[in-house]
């Protein structure tokens, strides 16, 4: 299976194209790395706004 993107030319994928794009979209590791990127951009933007299960920092309580 190739590893780029078809491309049309129009910019707009149609047809087969549309369909090899749309599965290979939503394959778990697909998913799983455009989630992580989601959570480092967020952090990025935010940072401390997403606290870890396993950080302990006086002040903040972890709930049980």
């Amino acid at each position: 299976m190739p590893t780029s993107k078809p491309k049309s030319r129009s910019g707009v994928l149609k047809g087969k194209e549309a369909i090899d794009a749309y599965q290979r979209s939503i394959r778990p590791e697909n998913v799983a790395k455009e989630n992580l990127a989601a959570k480092k951009a967020l952090e990025k933007k935010y940072p401390g706004m997403f606290l870890p299960s396993t950080r302990d920092t006086a002040g903040i309580h972890k709930k049980k």
